[in-house]
């Protein structure tokens, strides 16, 4: 007899700010979710529990029936004093309704997690992630910084959505989205991503990365990402460290090497300046159990290259780099995203560090 393999267990959280500019979103996101839960059930299949909230309120005709305050306090048990985020009211404006980044700490530190899921948090809003504001200033970086720190320890991915704005620093907002997302391995959105392929799209995608964390996301047609799985593993070093860390962390595993491999370019006139992209793929190290890993951090770099013949608007590059632990095998994962342009163009090794932190 054998017995039934169970779905991975996902708790998605998606919060919205409440100010009046993304009552849109809100309704338009809860029409999408059943569309993008029937294409999740193919694409990506797990034990998925979404829970939806408002920062300090909520929107009629949505989803978003429950404040993260109400649910805290009352479902979860927490003293309203251990709260980070600030009673509506008590901030300018509609400031304590869009306090984005003190709410990704409270709902990483105090929502109730079911033991042995892959936890995220799909983060809404169109101001700034401290109190709100059309400008970036120090309080929102250092505010933003302290929700990062926050959802990596309590190993929580973040994907962010960048609302419509009318700001002159909206660059600078949208950045500091994209780097909430980018530090604890999610995905950043816009309206841009919205009007080209709607919410369904948007929150598959937000589904399947957090399910499968490691898989790669294609980028925009026509040109088709390479995987390149192969990749032979030279000079791969360990290191093991004692330490005295965050949420008990006591090892810290430094992974180091050359990963040698063959990536060419293809060159054609239609693709102007775009690069061929390549995803490469390996697993270094012991093997670690859930719960082990707190922390993954990696870095990596081209360590050889080559042209075959005269450059023709030759190009190399690595796009991203980034690691995370593999359930199936154990191991931590690295993912590059390599670039090359011109028909002769190779590339041949990779460096790359992987820093691991862990309790053991």
């Amino acid at each position: 007899m054998i017995d039934k393999v169970q779905d991975t267990q996902v708790d998605l959280v998606i919060i919205i700010d409440t100010s009046p500019s993304m009552r849109d979103e809100a309704v338009a996101l809860s029409e999408a979710t059943q569309a993008a839960i029937e294409a999740v059930k193919t694409n990506c299949p797990s034990d998925l529990r979404v829970s939806w909230f408002g920062i300090e309120g909520t929107w009629g005709n949505s989803h978003f029936n429950k404040t993260v305050r109400n649910y805290l306090t009352k479902e979860c048990k927490v003293p309203e004093s251990k709260l980070r985020g600030r009673k509506r009211g008590t901030v300018t404006s509609s400031g304590a309704q869009e306090d984005g980044a003190r709410v990704i700490e409270d709902i990483s530190e105090y929502f109730d997690w079911r033991i042995g899921a892959i936890r995220a948090i799909f983060y809404l809003g169109d101001e700034a992630l401290e109190g709100g504001g059309e400008q970036v200033d120090q309080e929102d970086i250092t505010a933003t910084n302290l929700a990062i720190q926050k959802a990596n320890d309590k190993q929580v991915m973040v994907h962010t959505y960048f609302g419509t704005s009318a700001s002159k620093q909206k660059q600078e907002l949208q950045n500091e989205y994209a780097r909430v997302a980018q530090a604890t391995r999610g995905q950043a959105f816009t309206k841009e991503d919205v009007i080209s392929n709607g919410f369904a799209e948007v929150l598959k995608q937000v589904i399947c990365t957090t399910t499968t964390p490691c898989k790669p996301v294609e980028p925009d047609k026509p040109v088709e990402p390479v995987q390149l799985e192969n990749a032979q593993l030279h000079n791969a070093q360990e290191m093991e460290v004692c330490v005295c860390g965050p949420n008990g962390a006591n090892r810290l595993f430094i992974y180091t090497g050359t990963a040698v491999f063959e990536f060419g370019g293809t060159w054609q006139e239609s693709m102007g300046d775009t690069f061929v992209k390549g995803y490469l793929y390996f697993k270094v190290g012991r093997q670690f159990t859930r719960g082990q890993v707190l922390q993954v951090l990696a870095t990596g770099a081209l360590a050889s290259i080559s042209n075959g013949g005269p450059a023709n608007n030759a190009g190399w590059a690595v796009d991203s780099v980034a690691a995370c632990w593999d359930e199936k095998s154990g191991q931590i994962e690295l993912k590059a995203e390599l670039g090359v342009r011109d028909t002769d163009g190779w590339i041949h090794r990779f460096g790359y560090q992987i820093n691991v932190l862990t309790k053991v």
